[in-house]
């Protein structure tokens, strides 16, 4: 764990923060708002409007396949691809940027103090990268089965991909809850209301 953050904070520059957060918004654009055939409006249009199940907040058994069960072989492989993506791109892209932002702008607004903290935020991404990768490759077992059904197996992989979703958006509310924090000290700041910014 030690290495690992020492790694993650040399590589927590503005420069590189700012180049992965414009990845990461963009490989998120191409994935939500793009007809490529690896996109998730490209798998709606041969499904019947059912998404992939990496996005949806929580789901059972029953759900996960009535998902799979409108993919059909089209939907089936346009969700591969996806996962290729996911595994070759996002996940790189989410797992260093967010932790390398955190590690960034944590460490201004504790100003050497709360490493413990910080350093227990910044291994979220990494928790959830992690189980972003068992959900992938639980998702593929259970679409290469199909039409057998492994309902605990899906029911289990709801709640991964639940715990997944908020280990994400809570690593992004605390970045950016530290970069308006940063931000408010300083505009304070140029504005003569502190007599200091952090």
């Amino acid at each position: 764990m030690k290495f690992y953050l020492s790694s993650m904070q040399s590589l927590a520059k503005p420069m590189l923060v700012s180049v992965l957060f414009v990845l990461f918004v963009g490989s998120y654009a191409l994935l939500n708002y793009t007809d490529l055939p690896f996109s998730i409006p490209a798998l709606q249009e041969v499904s019947n409007g059912k998404t992939i199940l990496n996005v949806l907040p929580y789901y059972d058994a029953g759900l996960a396949y009535e998902y799979i069960s409108s993919y059909g072989q089209g939907g089936v492989d346009i969700y591969y691809r996806i996962l290729v993506i996911d595994l070759l791109v996002l996940i790189p892209i989410y797992l260093v940027f967010m932790t390398t932002a955190m590690l960034h702008s944590g460490s201004i607004v504790f100003r050497g103090g709360g490493k413990l903290l910080l350093h227990t935020l910044a291994m979220m991404p990494l928790m959830a990268a992690a189980l972003n990768l068992i959900e992938d490759g639980t998702i593929v077992f259970l679409i290469d089965s199909y039409p057998h059904q492994y309902n605990e197996v899906a029911t289990l992989l709801g709640f991964i991909t639940s715990a997944k979703s908020i280990l994400i958006t809570v690593s992004l509310l605390a970045v950016a809850l530290f970069y308006l924090v940063i931000g408010y000290s300083r505009i304070t700041f140029n504005f003569g209301v502190r007599k200091c910014h952090i």
